[in-house]
């Protein structure tokens, strides 16, 4: 039985832009999106843990399925777009069109380098 994951399961990974990494390659990415993060929105180190943990997984993902460009754009994107207001981090408006574009093209990188990720089109984002 060929086991199907639905792109909504991928974007509950990488939607959590909360970037971190205790994992290969991509650590500084990771690392700088949970930092600024985590200063902005003072993270305690549980927080801080769970956000390398979770990014880190995404990266990995990512690498594992040849789409580690298209992330690391992503990942960079939300880093210098984003700005602390009343301890919320998050994109400047005039960068969330851009930003989601490349977190659209993981989606597609993903499915387009996979047997078990369906290639669903990527819903548009609803702003939150």
């Amino acid at each position: 039985m060929k086991t199907v994951l639905k792109m909504g399961s991928m974007r509950q990974l990488l939607v959590v832009p909360a970037a971190a990494l205790l994992v290969s390659g991509c650590g500084g990415l990771a690392e700088d999106y949970c930092d600024a993060r985590c200063e902005c929105e003072v993270c305690n180190e549980r927080q801080a843990d769970e956000c390398l943990i979770t990014q880190g997984e995404v990266l990995d993902i990512a690498e594992a399925y040849e789409c580690s460009g298209p992330a690391e754009d992503y990942y960079n994107c939300t880093i210098d777009s984003s700005e602390c207001q009343d301890n919320n981090w998050q994109l400047v408006e005039a960068s969330q069109e851009v930003c989601l574009e490349l977190q659209a093209q993981i989606y597609q990188c993903i499915a387009d380098h996979s047997e078990v990720v369906d290639d669903t089109p990527v819903p548009p984002p609803d702003g939150n």
